[in-house]
């Protein structure tokens, strides 16, 4: 399968990803048990398809400390955006920081990782 066709397939899953969450938002509190967890499988999905594609471009590749740095980071975002998601279904004191953060950092989490591929495929 070619580079631009994964790329694209990561995209488009960024993109179901980002509208099942305005869906699921739009549902208001208490968020459908069905709209939930579609969109934290297609999250879940697309965080894991998209390491999986980073790790293969790794491969045989002298990779930077701050390539490295750049990747972690961004794991650590991922990883923040499930914890926070899954946080934002309970009734906890902290929703509105919560929901905050789970709205900020997608774009970010989007823009590390367009940066990271266009690193690791701009030889």
């Amino acid at each position: 399968m070619s580079i631009t066709l994964k790329i694209t397939g990561i995209g488009i899953v960024f993109l179901l990803i980002i509208i099942s969450g305005i869906w699921l938002t739009k549902t208001g509190k208490p968020y459908s048990p069905v709209l939930f967890n579609i969109h934290k499988l297609i999250s879940f999905a697309g965080v894991v398809v998209t390491s999986i594609f980073v790790y293969n471009l790794f491969q045989g590749t002298d990779i930077s400390p701050i390539m490295w740095t750049l990747v972690i980071v961004t794991g650590v975002i991922y990883i923040v955006l499930l914890v926070t998601g899954g946080l934002l279904n309970l009734d906890k004191p902290f929703y509105n920081l919560l929901r905050t953060i789970h709205r900020i950092l997608p774009a970010l989490s989007i823009v590390l990782t367009a940066v990271i591929f266009y690193f690791l495929l701009r030889k």
